[in-house]
């Protein structure tokens, strides 16, 4: 996912000049060629006290947005939106009263781990770690040298750590990378704090929230928790659907921290089922 975000304070402008000085914002200080790139933008908050404003600027290159807007419509489907994974993630993850939380959300999927930054209903930043399922599936692999289909086989759920097969293994495999994610929880949250200080508040985040396949790691909470001193939870995107009867889903909890950026964008989608979105299309 070729999608770069940055966090700006800019000094509050009118509508008419406010295109031409985010575009003037994202070619000094995102790493992309603006010109062959999709860019747009969001008012995270605007101060009117010190007369600036946040903006979150999203830009992602034409050539891979126009790919899956291809792919779409040749399934015979008409896409009106597009937007970056990490905003559906956060979609699901944060729940409506917390939204106004500083959180960091670690996203655990299959090649790679998200870190995402939270704050004021917007994403704010975000950074990413070479620790994932496919990773732990090869060292583990490695380390009991059995083939790589087989050690996608072993369950990681709350009893691994007890298994007398895989068990102890599994707790070595697990030790080195989980101190590298950690280290670059800390040196994120380190930069977007020296990022935003200038902002009203900074960041400061009140917990992490964990999702992805990776969330169900026996005992990730509690290590996360103890090395960050900051209130650890594992996300739960089905009360972002179904309320607090999360049992009326056919989808277990545990499974559902696979599917946080789907069900991310179909709650984006059902905000944008009206006839008014519609009404331009045949």
């Amino acid at each position: 996912e070729q999608v770069f975000l940055k966090s700006v304070t800019m000094p509050q402008i009118s509508a008419e000049e406010l295109g031409s000085s985010i575009l003037v914002e994202a070619e000094r200080s995102m790493p992309i060629d603006i010109e062959s790139a999709y860019l747009d933008y969001h008012i995270i908050k605007s101060d009117e006290g010190n007369g600036n404003m946040e903006v979150l600027l999203a830009a992602s290159p034409k050539k891979e947005v126009d790919a899956f807007i291809e792919v779409v419509e040749c399934a015979g489907l008409t896409p009106i939106i597009a937007e970056p994974e990490i905003a559906a993630i956060a979609r699901s993850v944060i729940l409506t009263q917390d939204a106004k939380t500083a959180a960091v959300i670690v996203e655990i999927g299959a090649n790679r781990t998200r870190l995402i930054g939270f704050d004021n209903n917007s994403v704010i930043s975000t950074g990413s770690v070479n620790f994932s399922a496919d990773l732990i599936n090869q060292l583990m692999a490695e380390k009991l040298k059995i083939d790589i289909k087989e050690a996608k086989k072993i369950k990681w759920d709350k009893n691994l750590f007890e298994d007398s097969k895989y068990g102890s293994t599994a707790k070595l495999v697990l030790e080195k990378p989980l101190d590298v994610v950690i280290k670059e929880i800390k040196n994120n949250i380190d930069a977007w704090q020296t990022e935003l200080q200038n902002n009203d508040g900074g960041f400061s985040p009140k917990k992490v929230i964990i999702s992805g396949g990776g969330a169900n790691i026996p005992t990730l909470v509690e290590k996360l928790q103890t090395a960050l001193k900051i209130p650890v939870e594992k996300a739960k995107p089905l009360i972002s659907i179904f309320g607090k009867e999360t049992e009326k889903s056919p989808m277990k909890e545990h499974l559902s921290l696979s599917f946080s950026a789907v069900i991310g964008l179909a709650i984006r989608g059902a905000i944008l089922d009206s006839p008014e979105v519609y009404k331009n299309f045949d």
